[in-house]
């Protein structure tokens, strides 16, 4: 099977990510491709859903199996193949990205990045989105093309990791684990060491992980989901501040107070007072 659709540029210039060319290769032999530095210039992304192959990232030749993948960023040298016994399914995307998409660039670096996903499920939903969408082409599929694209690299992003470390699926998702317990569990007493040990590391590696994985410390985290409560019972109860900051797990309503002011620019009492439902008898009304 060899799927190749060729994307017209889009009619709008505002899209954060556009495919420019995209499709599936499933078990094709003779796949490959060797592209000199500086002859590609957007971005090309393979996930491989069956059989196998190899990448070149860097000086290294990588082994890619089901669930494996890579990106490569615009201007860099390009060189994979299938294997011919085994030969790979292969979905791909060629895309352009726009300003501010600092963070893909990252994510690919500077020679590619080899990746490794637990499931596949949501790789097979996008892509076969994408294909839908664009075959036949219609310039009113614009958005939808763009916002998958989007789509199935943030998944990429918060779901894929290292090839070349074999752990590190395990440890994002043990790290997600102790968030989500956090964020349940925001009103209890946590310090740092209470944390780490829901993840089962040290204060400070999981402090290190916990960063990685969800792009601030557990404090900041902790504060964030804390804070998130409380403006969720200023809009929806009758609970006085005080009693608010501590069903949130805020000890002290005047440290609370200025921590609210401080990330929202207005006091508990005014963020109530603009955002929350007001009371006619026993009914709440905005």
């Amino acid at each position: 099977m060899r799927l190749h659709l060729v994307i017209p540029p889009p009619g709008l210039r505002y899209y954060a990510f556009y495919p420019e060319m995209l499709g599936r290769y499933d078990r094709l032999p003779s796949h490959g491709e060797h592209r000199g530095a500086g002859s590609f210039g957007g971005y090309n992304l393979h996930i491989v859903c069956a059989g196998k192959g190899r990448v070149k990232i860097g000086a290294d030749w990588l082994e890619l199996k089901p669930g494996a993948g890579f990106l490569y960023p615009p201007l860099c040298e390009q060189r994979y193949r299938t294997d011919p016994d085994d030969p790979w399914d292969v979905r791909w995307v060629h895309f352009s990205a726009g300003p501010e998409t600092e963070w893909i660039r990252s994510l690919a670096g500077k020679d590619g990045w080899a990746f490794a996903l637990g499931q596949l499920d949501e790789i097979v939903r996008l892509t076969d989105g994408l294909y839908r969408a664009s075959e036949p082409f219609s310039s009113k599929n614009e958005v939808r093309i763009s916002a998958l694209l989007y789509e199935l690299l943030l998944h990429l992003s918060a779901e894929a990791g290292s090839l070349r470390d074999t752990g590190s699926s395990a440890r994002r998702d043990a790290i997600r684990r102790s968030a989500d317990e956090i964020r349940e569990r925001c009103a209890e007493d946590w310090t740092l060491a209470r944390m780490a040990e829901l993840a089962g590391y040290s204060a400070y590696y999981y402090n290190r992980l916990f960063h990685e994985t969800m792009g601030r410390t557990p404090v900041h985290y902790l504060n964030e989901v804390r804070m998130a409560e409380a403006k969720r019972l200023l809009v929806a109860t009758r609970m006085s501040v005080k009693e608010i900051a501590f069903a949130a797990g805020f000890k002290q309503t005047g440290y609370f107070v200025t921590l609210f002011r401080k990330m929202h620019g207005m006091t508990p009492t005014k963020y109530r007072n603009s955002f929350g439902c007001a009371i006619i008898g026993e009914q709440w009304i905005r």
